[in-house]
């Protein structure tokens, strides 16, 4: 049950309430995983395209489909993400981010909770 009284509807939600991490006893955050999934979806008008990328603590990983482009910065050094160092890490750092990234995308409601 959220705050407000109502009820999540079933199976058909993604992700879980943040209000067990808030108020005054909240829950330790280590209960919690460690990443989350960033999208961005574009009308045409824009001209912006869509992508989809895969947050850590410290890290970003970013993949455009329309145009296979893929982004990635290490944001101890590069907190405004101005460069991407995608070309030059690691693939033992890009592919768990990659298959998380895959993950994330893919997963439906308690899946992804």
């Amino acid at each position: 049950m959220f705050s407000a009284g109502a009820q999540a509807p079933g199976d058909f939600m993604d992700g879980r309430s943040l209000y067990p991490l808030l108020g005054s006893n909240p829950l330790p955050s280590s209960s919690w995983r460690s990443d989350f999934l960033v999208e961005h979806w574009t009308d045409q008008e824009e001209g912006l395209p869509d992508w989809f990328g895969v947050r850590t603590k410290d890290q970003i990983y970013a993949e455009y489909p329309m145009t296979s482009e893929k982004e990635f910065y290490e944001l101890g050094g590069d907190p405004y993400q101005l460069g991407s160092k995608h070309a030059t890490a690691p693939s033992s750092t890009l592919t768990p981010l990659a298959s998380r990234l895959t993950a994330l995308r893919s997963c439906r409601a308690a899946a992804c909770r």
